[in-house]
């Protein structure tokens, strides 16, 4: 049997997916080969874990825009032709946008299976459909296309195995030494893609110096694209990969974060995690919790949460947010 799995982007949506992926190969084991249309810059997640065959690139900034569409057509004629020649047997959507419904259109899998609320009209695309009821995290709803094979699953089977080179060991390794990093280390995130999930820089600068009192050292972290405003004495930001921020993540003592895509790939790394939420819900994206402690910080005494606004004509109340209490907090549900 030949499935594709379209889940292009974002990246904890990815993440989310993998063990949809890990739980299909092992009950299926050799009879099944899994394929994944994802972003470019995620294919690194899935690749060499075992589970899945080809991880094919989708070059989303220079397909989707109106001029790279044009300019790069016989790159998506020829990604078409790709999917066509694999003649698939099912073709899962967990993206749900039109975005993905045309990739399933493209692979003429023969039974196409997508979320009965994907939007923009991507069901249309759709042979059969999962039943989406209630609110439920991205983990357990990705889960629910095991429904179309009868299979059950227990949270026990729920993992993101992602695979880490030698190279990427050695390289974060070799890091922490030239810091002069000790192996006690915490590692903060505070960057998310809407300014308004953000806890203020300074406040992560003062729970630092809490940190730092329990003889903790703290690990900066960010993308080439995110620069911190004050300088602080172990700066990683742009310095990782993917693949080596889920390394440095697995040898921590716990991270701090805000929601983010590198809040879930902090919990697929089964580190000890405090995320610090505002206008978003953890209970459909928070952090997975399987064997590590998983502790959401958010303010539950005013009505606006949540609101999943992009901005805030309230000065962003939500995350008013005192660093004495998430170091308190961290004492008594991390540490002890």
């Amino acid at each position: 049997m030949k499935l594709l799995i379209v889940k292009m982007s974002s990246l904890g949506d990815v993440i989310h997916t993998i063990p949809l992926a890990k739980i299909l190969k092992e009950r299926f084991k050799e009879d099944i080969v899994i394929d994944w249309v994802v972003n470019r810059e995620y294919i690194s997640l899935i690749n060499n874990n075992g589970i899945v065959r080809n991880a094919i690139p989708f070059d989303r900034k220079e397909w989707i825009s109106f001029s790279g569409f044009f300019k790069t057509f016989s790159e998506i004629k020829a990604f078409s032709k790709q999917l066509k020649q694999e003649h698939y047997d099912i073709v899962f959507d967990v993206q749900g946008l039109l975005k993905s419904a045309l990739v399933v259109a493209m692979a003429h899998g023969r039974i196409s299976v997508g979320f009965s609320d994907a939007r923009e009209g991507a069901t249309f695309f759709y042979n059969k459909k999962i039943i989406v009821k209630k609110v439920m995290h991205a983990v357990e709803k990705n889960l629910l296309f095991l429904d179309f094979f009868k299979i059950s699953w227990n949270k026990e089977d729920i993992d993101f195995p992602i695979y880490v080179s030698d190279e990427d060991k050695s390289y974060t390794d070799s890091l922490l030494r030239d810091y002069k990093i000790s192996k006690d280390y915490a590692v903060f995130c505070p960057f998310s893609r809407w300014n308004t999930k953000m806890w203020e820089e300074q406040r992560f600068h003062k729970l630092a110096e809490m940190i730092n009192g329990l003889g903790i050292d703290v690990v900066w972290t960010g993308s080439k694209n995110e620069k911190l405003v004050s300088q602080v004495k172990n700066d990683f930001t742009g310095k990782l990969n993917l693949n080596q921020l889920y390394y440095l993540f697995k040898q921590s003592r716990f991270v701090v974060t805000c929601d983010s895509g590198a809040m879930h790939l902090a919990s697929a790394a089964k580190a000890n995690i405090l995320a610090i939420f505002g206008p978003t819900s953890p209970l459909k994206t928070g952090p997975y919790s399987v064997s590590n402690k998983a502790v959401v910080v958010q303010r539950e005494d005013i009505s606006c949460v949540p609101c999943f606004g992009k901005s805030c004509d309230r000065k962003n109340i939500c995350l008013d947010i005192a660093p004495e209490k998430v170091f308190e907090i961290i004492q008594e549900k991390i540490l002890s």
